[in-house]
């Protein structure tokens, strides 16, 4: 078995399946905490972590990391750009912008799921922008529709209303806040992908998950 994909399963999601809404709902009370300023980033595999109190992309592939944390500037319209080429997907970047604002006006716009799948992205976009050879572009497609089939909890994970449960003394979430599918993990502010020799991140600064190297505690 890849190792990535060992690595990951262990890290993130041990049971394989959709773990029961209760337990995800101990969870987030276990994990959840007041919106803070430190942000952990790490790849599954490769020692390389980061932190910072903004948002954070990370990218494993080919061997090598990339943890991109906002403002994502030119790395998210490049990001743009290699994702509309190959989805028929419509992103309207917003370079301007840090992720908690862009969210927000991306949920407006009712492209708050195309906006969390560019931010998926910036990392990866990065690398490839470095080495090209280290990040596989020919499964761009077949991630989105693995991710496309949870659109529902993607937005209901990074809505506003489920941050202002985060930053609230409340932290009782829907259950479509959180999916744990082995290659999809999605917790309130969080989401991985694992697909084809590649692992992604994309975590907010106010996640549940703002503490963890990843989405969950593996």
């Amino acid at each position: 078995m890849n190792t990535i994909l060992q690595s990951v399963r262990h890290h993130l999601c041990p049971s394989f399946t959709r773990l029961p809404a209760l337990s995800l709902v101990a969870l987030a009370m276990v994990v959840a905490a007041p919106v803070q300023a430190e942000v952990k980033c790490s790849c599954p595999t490769i020692k390389a972590e980061g932190e910072g109190n903004t948002s954070c992309s990370a990218n494993e592939s080919g061997g090598q990391c990339t943890i991109d944390y906002n403002l994502f500037g030119l790395r998210e319209v490049r990001a743009a750009e290699l994702l509309s080429e190959r989805l028929n997907l419509d992103f309207r970047p917003f370079p301007e912008q840090g992720t908690d604002e862009a969210l927000q006006l991306a949920e407006r716009a009712g492209m708050l799921y195309e906006q969390v799948l560019l931010y998926l992205y910036v990392a990866a976009s990065s690398q490839f922008s470095r080495n090209s050879e280290t990040v596989p572009l020919d499964n761009v497609a077949s991630i989105e529709r693995m991710v496309g089939s949870f659109r529902k909890e993607v937005e209901t994970a990074f809505a506003m209303t489920t941050r202002e449960r985060v930053a609230g003394d409340t932290r009782v979430f829907p259950d479509d806040a959180f999916m744990d599918v082995g290659e999809v993990v999605i917790t309130p502010g969080c989401i991985e992908v694992f697909a084809g020799g590649q692992w992604m991140m994309f975590k907010t600064y106010w996640s549940v998950s703002a503490a963890l190297p990843g989405c969950r505690e593996g």
